[in-house]
C-alpha cells in the first residue's frame, strides 16, 4: 500500500488553501485532541500543577467534542478514524495512570 505525503504550504497567507486538504485538516484535528487530551488527563499533571477550572474543563472538553464531530465527517472512514483515535486516548491515558 502506497501512502502520498504532500508537501504544504509554507505561507500564513494560504492556510486557508491547505484547510481545504483533508489530509492536511485530520493532521491539525488529531494534533488538538492529542492537546486537549493532555490538558483533561489529570492524572498527567503533577500535584502541584495549577489546576484548570470547572469553567474551562467544561470549554476545552466541548472543543474536544467538537474536533471529534469534525473528525468523523473527513473521508475515508471518518468514524473509524474516530473510534480508533478514541481507543488510542484512552490506552495512553490507562498507560499514564499506570505509570503513576
Amino acid at each position: 500500500r502506497e501512502f502520498y505525503f504532500p508537501g504544504f504550504l509554507t505561507s500564513t497567507r494560504l492556510i486557508s488553501l491547505e484547510l481545504q486538504d483533508l489530509v492536511f485538516r485530520r493532521h491539525v484535528l488529531v494534533q488538538y485532541l492529542i492537546v486537549l487530551h493532555y490538558l483533561l488527563d489529570p492524572a498527567v499533571h503533577p500535584p502541584k500543577a495549577v489546576e484548570i477550572g470547572r469553567k474551562d474543563r467544561e470549554e476545552l472538553g466541548r472543543l474536544q467534542d467538537r474536533c471529534f464531530r469534525m473528525l468523523e465527517g473527513i473521508p475515508p472512514k471518518g468514524p473509524q478514524f474516530v473510534a480508533t483515535l478514541r481507543k488510542v486516548l484512552e490506552r495512553e491515558g490507562n498507560w499514564t495512570a499506570w505509570k503513576r
